[in-house]
């Protein structure tokens, strides 16, 4: 997409805040008008469609907190529960869950970084999870499941929209969950998330296409957190 506009500003609407280009509303691919809760966010989304250069191209990839709140409008607020039941679904794969046999200086440090976050989701989320070897998708217990579907039914459909990328971007539920409970930063969370990636990186060096990758998920995890605050009244 190419700038066609000058101008972005910010307007508030039937108790929302809407962006506009040249004063005209910027609407989702349906021709529905974006519409946030908060101005800072409204604010931050302005940003996003400002710092393209007239007359340049403006990539998807720097409209993170724009797509995020289109998924929110179009998907997650008409149907929250099918989305909150996905979540739950991607926890038989959670990343904490499986762990190396070999060598032994990776089983070793997974065990020392993600145990202790299996041992939060435990405590703090009443959601225990049993760490395993196997290749094998793992099912957790029921009890695990609806603790855990009684914790994402408190979250509105901004926040699950937040987690939804978090998830998918830490291959994680868990570690989701800290970052937007405030137990992990998002910087910390991907650490935990790429530590065997480091590991490999550390062994046999940097691949570039690897770590172009791993500063484009960092980005989003990023945006994700940056999304959930700024949507907190």
């Amino acid at each position: 997409m190419r700038r066609f506009w000058t101008e972005t500003s910010v307007a508030e609407r039937d108790g929302f805040f809407i962006v506009l280009l040249d004063a005209k509303p910027l609407r989702l691919p349906n021709g529905t008008p974006l519409a946030v809760p908060q101005r800072a966010l409204a604010e931050a989304i302005a940003t996003e469609w400002q710092v393209a250069t007239l007359g340049g191209s403006i990539e998807a990839t720097t409209l993170r907190l724009t797509s995020l709140t289109g998924q929110t409008q179009l998907v997650v607020a008409p149907d929250s529960a099918a989305l909150i039941s996905t979540l739950l679904a991607r926890l038989r794969g959670d990343l904490l869950v499986y762990r190396a046999d070999e060598p032994p200086e990776l089983a070793s440090q997974q065990q020392q970084a993600w145990q202790p976050w299996l041992d939060w989701a435990a405590c703090d989320l009443a959601a225990p999870l049993s760490a395993t070897h196997q290749l094998i998708a793992h099912d957790p217990a029921p009890a695990t499941l609806a603790s855990l579907e009684r914790h994402l039914a408190d979250y509105d459909p901004w926040a699950l929209a937040a987690l939804d990328q978090l998830t998918r971007s830490l291959s994680s539920l868990i570690l989701a969950l800290a970052v937007l409970r405030g137990a992990l930063s998002p910087q910390e969370a991907h650490q935990l998330a790429t530590l065997e990636t480091r590991f490999q990186a550390e062994k046999w060096g940097v691949d570039p296409a690897i770590a172009a990758r791993e500063a484009e998920i960092a980005a989003d995890i990023e945006a994700a957190s940056l999304f959930f605050r700024l949507t907190r009244p």
